[in-house]
């Protein structure tokens, strides 16, 4: 089959948002798992495609997009600009100010977005997507846990080590597996967070 696709299952579990790595046409693929449906959506830009987080209620995909292809097995993690598809009507339209994001998480009410901007974090961005301000969050563990890294409570958002060992071509020394999940602030207001949990 070659290799697979970039996709990311909804949150409820019917539907699968489909990018490509190098395509001439930009477009995301939504499949629709209960009827095997595919609907494909042009994007305004981009020769690479990658989802990178469903809203909790299902109705925005937001997605990475690169001018240039993208190879996961290039020995570099892939960061690229950030737009935002309704699958319902189609509409998709870039985020302003998001570049240079390797993963994004919404809020539990789908109204922020949470941003990990460069490859070794430290600080996430919390954008509005009704207007607010967008706020600066400390990472404590470098970078966002991936699209569900929001707790439920919208306070805290999961990150994790940098995974160096995963791309010995950035250069960096290799601390082995990744060891435990840190918590920020996603308030931004400097509450109290838990301590770090250990993993496997």
């Amino acid at each position: 089959q070659g290799d697979p696709a970039p996709m990311l299952l909804s949150p409820q579990g019917t539907h699968v948002a489909v990018g490509d790595h190098d395509t001439g046409g930009a477009d995301l693929a939504v499949v629709d798992l209960r009827t095997g449906h595919s609907t494909v959506h042009p994007l305004p830009a981009g020769r690479s495609i990658v989802p990178l987080a469903w809203s909790p209620d299902g109705k925005q995909v937001a997605y990475q997009f690169s001018a240039e292809p993208t190879n996961p097995y290039g020995g570099f993690p892939i960061t690229g600009d950030v737009g935002l598809l309704d699958p319902q009507t189609g509409i998709a339209e870039a985020l302003p100010g998001a570049s240079n994001v390797k993963t994004a998480a919404f809020s539990p009410d789908g109204t922020e977005l949470a941003l990990q901007q460069g490859l070794f974090g430290g600080t996430l961005e919390v954008v509005s997507l009704v207007g607010d301000s967008p706020r600066v969050v400390q990472a404590p563990g470098g970078e966002l846990d991936g699209p569900a890294a929001w707790s439920p409570d919208g306070l805290l958002l999961a990150t994790t080590e940098v995974d160096t060992c995963r791309y010995p071509e950035l250069g960096r020394p290799c601390v082995g597996d990744r060891t435990e999940i840190s918590f920020a602030d996603a308030t931004g207001q400097g509450r109290r967070v838990p301590d770090p949990l250990p993993v496997d």
